[in-house]
């Protein structure tokens, strides 16, 4: 027996990759702006229209509310209706400073509610949960006046050294001060593979840490910043492939109506939504916005369920719209 051809060696290599699967599918629920009601409603989409037990979940910052229902294999609209509406919006609506100044253990407690059995969640490593570590120890909210004073200076000097053609100064900066405003995104860490169910609301909690938010941090949160202060687009990708769900209209599936941070901290701002209809309306329009982009889920790997035409599936919200 001779030695193997060139061409032998060529077409065994081909089959040896065809062999390799492609990744699973997955969805990056990114930054909102106080606006979750779009993720929720693009959830809910993808709930009813593809395999989503196949998918990852990739949450960042208020993306954990709907990422974790839908990871948990939960219906969007029912916790909707059922928690996250009267439990939450309920709840922030009910006090003086809304949703700011509150306490962690209630949000805790909004995710325990998840039936039959949220530990799923940590067994399948369905979730990946992005987290920013505090530069500065313990001292968050140095960190959080840090993070805000650098994305402005990055902005200048980003501008300056695309006049004048020269190196952007903030590349300047120490690594893990450059690395909350790197367009990279070089500052988040993404978590994965939790061994219960109280360690990936630790991580959830963090992912969702602006300082302002939570008045008794768990020694975890203190040591960590919200996901969304690691720089780059705020909805982190584990590849190519990956769809990107965000109010801004960078994202793959954006909002109608996007949300600043200027308006999220505003006084009028301090409850997301007035009232359930509103919040309704805007779930309603995440749905859509997920059903107006059906063609990108299916070519990112999202496998269609049997029946489910995109456009015959029920927005449960369309009479708010």
């Amino acid at each position: 027996m001779g030695l193997p051809s060139d061409a032998d060696t060529d077409v065994s290599d081909t089959d040896a990759a065809a062999t390799v699967p492609p990744p699973p599918p997955s969805l990056s629920l990114g930054t909102c702006g106080l606006k979750v009601t779009h993720a929720i409603g693009v959830c809910q989409f993808v709930f009813v229209r593809y395999a989503h037990e196949l998918v990852r979940i990739v949450v960042t910052s208020g993306g954990c509310y709907p990422g974790v229902c839908l990871a948990s294999g939960v219906e969007p609209f029912a916790w909707f209706e059922r928690d996250y509406g009267p439990y939450c919006l309920g709840r922030w609506n009910a006090r003086a400073l809304g949703l700011f100044w509150d306490d962690e253990r209630c949000l805790r407690d909004l995710f325990r509610r998840l039936p039959p059995d949220p530990a799923l969640v940590a067994a399948r490593s369905r979730l990946v949960v992005a987290v920013t570590p505090c530069p500065f120890g313990w001292n968050r909210w140095l960190a959080s006046l840090v993070v805000g004073v650098l994305r402005a200076l990055r902005a200048v000097t980003a501008r300056v050294a695309r006049i004048f053609g020269v190196v952007d100064a903030s590349d300047a900066l120490p690594p893990a001060l450059a690395a909350l405003t790197a367009p990279s995104g070089a500052g988040v860490r993404l978590v994965d593979g939790f061994a219960s169910m109280d360690e990936l609301l630790d991580a959830a909690m963090c992912s969702m840490h602006i300082p302002p938010l939570f008045r008794n941090p768990t020694p975890r949160m203190r040591r960590c910043l919200d996901g969304g202060f690691g720089g780059g687009s705020g909805a982190p990708r584990l590849d190519a492939r990956t769809v990107t769900v965000q109010p801004d209209a960078a994202a793959d599936v954006p909002s109608d109506a996007a949300a600043s941070w200027v308006d999220a901290l505003t006084l009028a701002q301090l409850r997301p939504q007035r009232t359930l209809d509103v919040a309704r309306a805007e779930c309603a329009a995440g749905f859509e916005a997920a059903r107006r982009r059906d063609a990108l889920f299916v070519s990112r790997g999202f496998a269609p369920r049997p029946g489910a035409d995109a456009a015959k599936v029920a927005n449960p919200w369309a009479p708010f719209l």
